[in-house]
Parts: structure tokens; C-alpha cells; sequence
């Protein structure tokens, strides 16, 4: 009932052939790709962390003109007709007649 692949087979005997690999020193190396990642942590100075807020804050503000922006699109905007004479009306007879 086992009817496994051949080459999956092969990699299984040749995993078991495998030598032991836990020995107590790292592979040829490895130490020195470690340390070339290393950073030290380092403390911001005052320019970066000032930068940061900049950014910070110009992120912030193009977000609130984006939405600003979008607000004011989805707004309806009232059709005016040419017959629509109601405000100079108004003002007209504010003049004339106090």
C-alpha cells in the first residue's frame, strides 16, 4: 500500500545518508555574514528624529486634503437655471423698499 514516487524515494535514502551535521562550530562563513548584518542600536539624533516628524506630519496633512478633496466632490451641487432670479430679488427690494 505504499506507493510512493521513485525520486521522492531516493531523496528519502539519501537523507538518511546524510552526515551528521551537530557539530558544535558554525559552517564556513557564517560568522562573518552575522556580524556584517550586525547594527548597533543606535540613538536618533535630534535631525532625525525631527525629519521623522516632518514626514510624519506631511503624510498626515496630504491625507487630509485627499479626503478634503473627495468630501467635496460627493457633494450635490445645486443646478442653477436662468430663470432663477430669487437672491437678486431679494437684494433688489431690500434697496427699494427698506
Amino acid at each position: 500500500m505504499n506507493h510512493l514516487d521513485p525520486d521522492l524515494k531516493r531523496l528519502m535514502k539519501w537523507a538518511q545518508r546524510a552526515p551528521d551535521t551537530s557539530a558544535s562550530e558554525a559552517p564556513f562563513g557564517f560568522s562573518t555574514r552575522v556580524v556584517a548584518r550586525w547594527h548597533p542600536e543606535e540613538s536618533p539624533t535630534l535631525l532625525a528624529a525631527w525629519q521623522r516628524a516632518v514626514t510624519f506630519a506631511g503624510w498626515v496633512s496630504g491625507l487630509i486634503i485627499i479626503v478634503g478633496v473627495a468630501f467635496f466632490l460627493t457633494q450635490q451641487q445645486p443646478v442653477s437655471t436662468a430663470d432663477n432670479f430669487v437672491a437678486t430679488y431679494q437684494v433688489l427690494a431690500k434697496s427699494i423698499a427698506p
